[in-house]
């Protein structure tokens, strides 16, 4: 998918903006038992949010144990701008930075993953999962409209997120981090919508659960704030040997340094 993300750094460095496309996928077993249990996971439903804390480095994030599958070399993707590869890192992990950058840093390539009609394709197969090639058609991406008007975030007000294009059968997912370091603690909030609402708004309920962003003496935004969306499985489903279940998604995110006041 392709993602950007916007950071502000201390001085003299500034606000260092990147959009950069890339491509991932995985292929595993897994009991879905394990899953349906495990904390947070059966807790979405479009419209509502989902809160985590934690203290430290006390995570305590759901466990789902899985067993990498196979699936071969690589994976191959066409598009309208051309073929590029995702490489396989480990069994059953397949990922490429596919463009973008950067600027002002080397290795900046261009974009790769524009609106169009895409193919993924693994050719003859691996150990474990056969030959498939599954098709995708990639939207318009999704465009975080009231971004720049963020910056510092009153945890006692509600918090309006407006965006516009993106896949109408779609979802947005809008994700919150704050962090400070006296005491040691964290929060992280999750909210999901329909991309053709445009709209949605984070309640202070949820934002009041988060602690205050730790700025430090640098001045530097203790937060982040990224709003992203996605593809609906279901439009992007394929069948190989070896899966019970394949899916292909395209997504695409916005992320920026803030501050929950």
């Amino acid at each position: 998918g392709r993602s950007s993300s916007s950071f502000t750094a201390p001085p003299p460095i500034g606000t260092i903006t990147s959009t950069n496309d890339s491509g991932s996928g995985t292929f595993f077993r897994l009991n879905f038992n394990g899953l349906s249990g495990a904390t947070g996971f059966n807790n979405f439903s479009f419209g509502s949010c989902y809160v985590y804390l934690f203290t430290g480095n006390n995570t305590k994030l759901p466990q789902v144990t899985t067993t990498p599958l196979d699936a071969g070399p690589v994976l191959n993707v066409t598009g309208p701008n051309g073929a590029k590869q995702l490489a396989k890192q480990m069994k059953g992990s397949y990922y490429s930075q596919l463009g973008g950058g950067t600027p002002g840093l080397p290795g900046g390539q261009p974009l790769f993953l524009d609106p169009g009609s895409y193919t993924v394709e693994n050719g003859a197969g691996g150990t474990d999962v056969g030959a498939f090639k599954a098709s995708l058609i990639i939207p318009a991406h999704l465009v975080w409209t009231n971004e720049d008007s963020i910056n510092d975030i009153s945890r006692s007000q509600d918090l309006p997120i407006t965006w516009s294009g993106g896949n109408p059968s779609g979802f947005v997912i809008i994700t919150g981090v704050s962090i400070t370091s006296s005491p040691a603690v964290g929060g992280v909030f999750v909210c999901t919508e329909h991309v053709s609402a445009g709209r949605f708004t984070v309640p202070s309920l949820v934002l009041s659960t988060l602690p205050a962003s730790n700025s430090g003496q640098s001045g530097v935004p203790g937060g982040f704030l990224l709003v992203g969306s996605s593809t609906a499985f279901q439009s992007g489903r394929f069948q190989a040997s070896g899966l019970d279940f394949g899916y292909i998604t395209a997504g695409d995110s916005s992320e920026k340094s803030v501050n929950f006041q």
